[in-house]
C-alpha cells in the first residue's frame, strides 16, 4: 500500500527516538530535545496517515466479510502458495473448494441480508431515528443534530447498513411519493408498508388513516386514547427521543388494551418488509 511507503520508515523513527529518549532520560536538557524531536515524528507520522486517507480511492468501504470467510480466505492463499511452491495439483483444488465455500457464504448473505426490504427504527438516546433499506439503498430520517453528527452515526448506524450491504444513502428525503409532511407528523410509504410518524405535541391528528406502523417520538402524545379514535395501526413503536417515564406509561396504556407495542429503548425496532 502507498501509505506504507510513509508509514514503516516514520513508525521505525519513533521507536528508535523513543528508545533513545529513555537512554537520555537522566540528562534534562538532551531529553527535551529528543522528546520535542518524538513529538514531531509522530505528528508527521500521523499527518501522513490522513492525507493518504483524504486522497481519491485511498479508502475501500463497505467490505463485510464473516471470521469464517476470513480464515477460508487464509485458507486459499496458503494453497495456492504451496500449489506455486510444491507443484502439486491438490493444492490447486483445495484452493478452489476454499473459494467456493467463501462465494457460497457471501451469496447466502446476499440473499439473506441485501436483497431485501427492511424497516427499522434505531434505539439512539435522545434522538428519533428510522431507516427503510431496500435492496441496498438506504432511506434515513432523523433530527439534522443527529445527521450531522458523524461518530454517532458510524456507532449506532453504520453497523446495520454494513450487513445489509447498503452502497448508496439518502437523508431526510423529500420525495412526496415515499413521505408526505402534515402538520407535526409524517406519513412514510416504505414499499408495501406505510408508516406514520408523530414528533411533535399539539399537531393536528389525522383522521380516519390507516397505517401499518405508528412512530411517537418526543413525548407528541398524551394518551393512546386520542390515537386510538383517529387512526387505525397495527403496530406501535415509541422511538429513543421519549422519555423513560413517558414510554412506560404508554405501555401500560397500551398493555390494557391489547394494543402491540415496542420501545426502541429496549432495542431497536427491525422487521423484514420483504416476508
Amino acid at each position: 500500500l502507498f501509505s506504507n511507503l510513509i508509514v514503516i520508515p516514520l513508525s521505525s523513527s519513533v521507536l528508535v527516538v523513543g528508545i533513545a529518549l529513555l537512554a537520555v532520560s537522566s540528562i534534562p536538557m538532551v531529553a527535551g530535545l529528543t522528546g520535542l524531536f518524538l513529538q514531531f515524528l509522530i505528528s508527521l507520522l500521523n499527518g501522513s496517515v490522513f492525507f493518504v486517507e483524504g486522497l481519491p480511492f485511498s479508502l475501500i468501504q463497505g467490505v463485510q466479510i464473516t471470521p469464517t470467510q476470513c480464515g477460508l480466505l487464509m485458507a486459499a492463499v496458503v494453497s495456492f502458495v504451496l500449489l506455486f511452491e510444491r507443484r502439486r495439483f491438490q493444492f490447486a483444488l483445495g484452493g478452489l473448494i476454499f473459494l467456493v465455500m467463501f462465494t457460497f457464504i457471501q451469496w447466502r448473505h446476499f440473499l439473506m441480508n441485501v436483497n431485501r426490504d427492511q424497516l427499522i427504527v434505531y434505539n439512539v438516546p435522545g434522538h428519533g431515528a428510522m431507516e427503510w433499506i431496500s435492496n441496498g439503498r438506504s432511506y434515513f430520517y432523523s433530527d439534522s443534530v443527529f445527521v450531522n453528527d458523524y461518530k454517532k452515526l458510524q456507532f449506532h448506524i453504520h453497523p446495520n447498513r454494513l450487513m445489509a450491504g447498503v452502497g448508496i444513502t439518502d437523508v431526510n428525503v423529500s420525495d412526496k411519493g415515499m413521505v408526505r409532511l402534515f402538520s407535526g407528523f409524517r406519513l412514510f410509504r416504505c414499499g408495501t408498508a406505510t408508516v406514520v410518524w408523530i414528533d411533535r405535541k399539539n399537531c393536528d391528528f389525522p383522521s380516519n388513516v390507516k397505517t401499518d406502523y405508528l412512530v411517537i417520538g418526543n413525548n407528541a402524545v398524551s394518551s393512546i386514547e386520542q390515537l386510538a379514535r383517529k387512526i387505525d395501526f397495527k403496530r406501535l413503536i415509541l422511538d429513543s427521543s421519549n422519555s423513560a417515564r413517558y414510554s412506560s406509561r404508554i405501555i401500560r396504556e397500551a398493555g390494557a388494551r391489547a394494543i402491540s407495542v415496542q420501545s426502541v429503548s429496549q432495542g431497536a425496532f427491525v422487521i423484514n418488509l420483504s416476508l
